[in-house]
């Protein structure tokens, strides 16, 4: 009856221990983005060597949405409105752009004054003519 008692206090010792093991790994693991209950697994299973793996792992970045890089712009010489420098065909005038201007197209900023300024005198000079 002793002997059994005292088995029954080694099990509880040392099921405290793995589950205490396991929620502190777990809670390291937390910190770095990791999957907590895969870790907390490891940490009961593993004690100690669980809790030392959870703190030597990289931290992972959060995963999240990203927010989309701002995609480059051209300005149409017909209309002068802002559309995709991929664009093969102005959605504002309809003007269609062929391959060549397409290539050659550099990434024009439309938050640059100089550029804007400039193609506004063109536009204006190009109705003027016509």
């Amino acid at each position: 009856m002793v002997k059994e008692r005292n088995i029954m206090e080694w099990i509880v010792i040392i099921l405290f221990y793995s589950i205490g093991f396991g929620t502190v790994t777990s809670i390291s693991a937390k910190s770095k983005n990791r999957d907590q209950l895969s870790w907390f697994i490891i940490g009961f299973f593993f004690g100690v060597f669980g809790l030392i793996a959870s703190l030597v792992v990289e931290k992972l970045p959060k995963k999240g949405f990203k927010t989309p890089e701002p995609r480059e712009k051209k300005i149409c010489p017909e209309c002068a409105e802002e559309i995709m420098l991929e664009a093969k065909v102005c959605r504002d005038c309809g003007r269609k752009f062929d391959e060549s201007e397409i290539a050659s197209v550099t990434s024009t900023s439309v938050n640059d004054p100089k550029v804007l300024q400039d193609l506004i005198n063109k536009l204006s000079r190009d109705k003027s003519k016509g």
